[in-house]
């Protein structure tokens, strides 16, 4: 679906510069992981809380329950710090308190705080030994920091000791998944959905799951259950127009990604897909459009919206008199977004699918010369950007790239 491009080597510099600081992540899933029940109460409901809350404190400074009430309507306003706040203020008032550690260790993932979060679900495991929730809640802090067995161990202890427990089950298979073992996620969210079949984010991460396994009509009908329970899903719309645009139907990928935009109109992503339908369409007008909307939202889309395609065009298709296959570009530019969010092994993985399309295809080494350059591997990404060169001995970016490289490693170490 991505149209092909290649980096200038000006913007080459700019993205290695940019990515080598990013810390590799695990695939971050974008709808929520609850149980998706209609949310009854609103902001003013949370804010008479506090309020009440805060008055029985004024009456009653140690009142325990209303510290850890307030804490939690807190929590349900996203005001994570002052949630902390208050759980520190009853664990303070009542120590070994297993369900306030539990409380507090998840406002602390929520924070993104995995280690105090960790931290606190130690305390609380102890306290309580059958806590399924404290496994849980550590579960999800060691994805987050990429201990995917250390995760789906902590998942299989909330499962043992709670069954029907269809959150462990969903953020398993989500473990299973950033372990790229497709087929347990989804036997995991199959799982999940069986206990909650009204499980949206289930939906939606075996919707990925499917994706992963190109098998892009099961994704689509994943995506449909999850917009079915959740229409406001933007990312669940941004997923599907990407399965769509796979599929090559790119007219209804647009409507998917409008469709996302309308409900965040700062959806960057839905932007930056949108603007790759569109020049597939051969809407060059509103693809510029989007793609700079895109990079105005997100910098990282920023060298994926300065695309040459005359240069690209030039190099591969008159010089060397190669055909390039739209799924081999779809590929392609999925692993340079890839790339860019920081998951080199992820898109160096895209990089060899095109490869094994086509071997000749020199764009394809150099990005994943790129992409080990990220991974701090120079020796390895100077031999691809070679092979990239040979491929296309006139392209004088890669000659650029490949003389300023070797320079580098010929250096004496200091």
């Amino acid at each position: 679906m991505r149209s092909l491009f290649i980096a200038v080597f000006l913007t080459l510099v700019i993205f290695i510069s940019s990515t080598l600081s990013a810390k590799e992540k695990p695939a971050v899933k974008k709808m929520p992981e609850t149980n998706n029940t209609i949310e009854t109460k609103n902001t003013d409901s949370y804010n008479k809380d506090v309020k009440s809350y805060s008055k029985a404190i004024e009456l009653n400074p140690n009142d325990v329950s209303a510290y850890i009430s307030r804490g939690k309507a807190w929590d349900e306003k996203g005001e994570y710090g002052k949630a902390i706040k208050d759980y520190s203020k009853a664990l303070e008032l009542k120590p070994n308190y297993a369900e306030v550690y539990n409380s507090r260790g998840t406002a602390w993932n929520k924070k993104g705080d995995n280690d105090k979060a960790i931290s606190d679900f130690n305390k609380a495991i102890p306290l309580t030994p059958n806590f399924a929730g404290a496994y849980y809640g550590r579960g999800m802090a060691f994805n987050s920091k990429g201990l995917y067995y250390q995760a789906i161990a902590d998942y299989n202890r909330a499962i043992k000791i709670n069954p029907d427990f269809e959150r462990a089950y969903n953020q398993r298979g989500i473990s299973w998944y950033n372990k790229k073992k497709f087929e347990r996620s989804i036997a995991d969210y199959n799982k999940a959905l069986e206990i909650d079949p009204k499980f949206a984010a289930a939906y939606f991460n075996r919707g990925l799951a499917w994706g992963e396994k190109e098998d892009y009509d099961k994704a689509i009908k994943d995506f449909d259950k999850a917009l079915e329970i959740d229409p406001l899903s933007a990312d669940a719309y941004v997923q599907r127009g990407m399965a769509l645009g796979l599929k090559n139907n790119y007219k209804q990928a647009v409507k998917d990604f409008t469709k996302a935009i309308e409900i965040n109109p700062n959806h960057a992503e839905a932007y930056f897909n949108r603007s790759l339908a569109w020049k597939e369409l051969e809407n060059s007008e509103k693809s510029l459009a989007d793609s700079s909307r895109a990079e105005a939202l997100d910098s990282h889309y920023a060298a994926a919206s300065h695309e040459d395609e005359h240069e690209e065009k030039t190099n591969e298709d008159k010089k060397t008199g190669l055909k390039i296959s739209n799924e081999a570009k779809t590929l392609l530019n999925k692993g340079i977004v890839l790339n860019k969010q920081g998951q080199y092994d992820l898109a160096i993985e895209e990089y060899n699918k095109v490869l094994k399309i086509n071997p000749d295809f020199a764009s394809a080494y150099f990005y994943k010369g790129l992409a080990m350059y990220n991974k701090r591997e120079t020796q390895k990404a100077l031999d691809y950007f070679k092979k990239a060169l040979d491929l296309d001995p006139g392209n004088s970016s890669y000659k650029r790239v490949v003389s300023s490289l070797d320079k580098n490693l010929k250096k004496p170490a200091e």
